[in-house]
């Protein structure tokens, strides 16, 4: 019997400017850079991938450009206030999140922030680019009718576990651990390494992803479970 050999990616999720210190700051975010950093220092990764938002300043999910799509329910667009939940027909979005302006393309927003380690042998994914689609998971936009690179680069380099860490924990993070695990790849959600928004729908996220297959792991817990699949 052929014996493969386990290849682990860390995935570091949208460690941004705007969503430590910014526009969409999260809760302790600043705190998991240190953890991310510790993380690829003490794991013998085979890859590792940086995530970036990477936004055009007409993106759909920034409140003050709802008046720039056709709403459903005749909402008036330039009432749409930041962190309501709107539906648009055109195009056809039902229950979308709005959000301050965030992670716009080239600005100090978007950027990775300046403790976090990057490495030119690093994959970046960058995703959010399209003006009318969300895309919360590096892997796909929120309606699964683009890819980014991400799934084919794991695979050609013959990755088979992922472990998934970033910003943030209930969003970007947990849609990616849902997005890998779908597609394949044995995930680890490593769950120090991350910070989330609402507590509430971070536990309906862990408790979703656990039952698609999801392990949830501390980051001292990493180096033993890289050790183990070698």
């Amino acid at each position: 019997m052929e014996v493969i050999k386990r290849k682990s990616a860390l995935i570091i999720v949208d460690v941004q400017n705007d969503f430590i210190s910014g526009s969409l700051a999260v809760p302790g975010g600043e705190k998991v850079v240190d953890v991310c950093n510790h993380l690829r220092d003490r794991g013998d990764f085979s890859m590792v991938v940086v995530t970036q938002d990477w936004h055009p300043s007409t993106h759909i999910s920034f409140a003050r450009n709802a008046q720039n799509f056709v709403l459903a329910d005749e909402v008036d667009g330039a009432a749409v206030c930041e962190f309501s939940t709107v539906s648009f027909s055109d195009p056809p979005l039902d229950g979308v999140s709005v959000f301050p302006v965030h992670c716009v393309a080239d600005t100090w927003g978007a950027e990775l922030h300046k403790d976090l380690q990057v490495r030119s042998s690093d994959v970046t994914v960058r995703k959010g680019s399209h003006t009318e689609r969300e895309s919360f998971s590096a892997f796909a936009d929120n309606t699964q009718l683009s890819e980014t690179h991400l799934a084919n680069t794991l695979r050609h380099a013959s990755i088979t576990d992922v472990f998934v860490c970033g910003l943030a924990y209930d969003v970007c993070v947990s849609w990616t651990a849902r997005d890998a695990v779908r597609r394949g790849f044995r995930t680890f959600f490593v769950e120090d390494a991350a910070a989330g928004v609402e507590p509430g729908e971070m536990s309906r996220m862990k408790q979703e992803l656990a039952q698609l297959g999801v392990r949830f792991v501390q980051s001292d817990e990493v180096p033993g479970l890289l050790a183990e699949a070698a």
